[in-house]
């Protein structure tokens, strides 16, 4: 659900750190028009985590991908406007996968059910909605991972462009950035269980191309 809570000034349920957004898609109840469902991942069993991405863009390509218009369009939102006291809290934690990237196989993009294979990175936070805003700090080794992965792949002062595309690019622009990398989509090929995933596939907002860096064991 979209926060509007209107106790306090600045009506958010956490503050994140660094940024993060989320894809979701309205979802209106009786008395609820605003009412939202953010894309999530099983885990397993009842285990759902909510996908993050640091990019706007990034959040947009997945949204693009997982919309089943008309009944279903996915919007990418800032994590601190989504109300997380609606969601998938399982023994007081909330689940989150941030994306890294996409799967890829020697240049080819890995396509599973017509979307792109993601490759990220699970954090598990303590949801004590007791106490609103709470903090939440993604941690270190996931965003330098993201940020290294665009610097193997050939992207520069990714920092710096993260700053433009999330803060000064309007709709209209990532509207265009959005169309551009799906048209620009390098040679895919269909998962399989014993295909050998060494890429991590990522576009570049910059030159307009999917890049490719070496997957690295973790």
């Amino acid at each position: 659900m979209l926060n509007t809570d209107p106790q306090r000034s600045c009506h958010h349920i956490l503050h994140a750190s660094p940024p993060f957004w989320l894809t979701a898609s309205y979802a209106p109840r009786r008395g609820a028009p605003s009412h939202a469902e953010a894309l999530c991942l099983y885990l397993s069993g009842n285990e759902k985590a909510f996908c993050g991405y640091f990019s706007r863009l990034d959040a947009m390509i997945e949204g693009a991908y997982a919309s089943a218009p008309p009944a279903r369009i996915y919007h990418n939102v800032h994590a601190n406007d989504f109300d997380f006291r609606d969601a998938h809290a399982i023994d007081g934690a909330l689940r989150f996968l941030f994306l890294t990237g996409y799967a890829a196989a020697d240049h080819r993009l890995v396509m599973r059910k017509g979307a792109p294979v993601k490759i990220a990175h699970q954090q598990t936070v303590a949801a004590d909605f007791s106490r609103l805003p709470f903090e939440l700090t993604v941690n270190k080794k996931i965003y330098d991972t993201y940020l290294q992965v665009r610097a193997d792949a050939g992207l520069f002062a990714v920092a710096d462009t993260l700053e433009v595309i999330n803060r000064q690019w309007d709709q209209h622009r990532l509207d265009q950035e959005l169309a551009q990398a799906i048209a620009s989509l390098p040679e895919t090929v269909a998962h399989t269980d014993d295909l050998p995933i060494n890429q991590i596939a990522i576009y570049d907002p910059e030159f307009r191309q999917w890049n490719f860096a070496a997957r690295k064991e973790e």
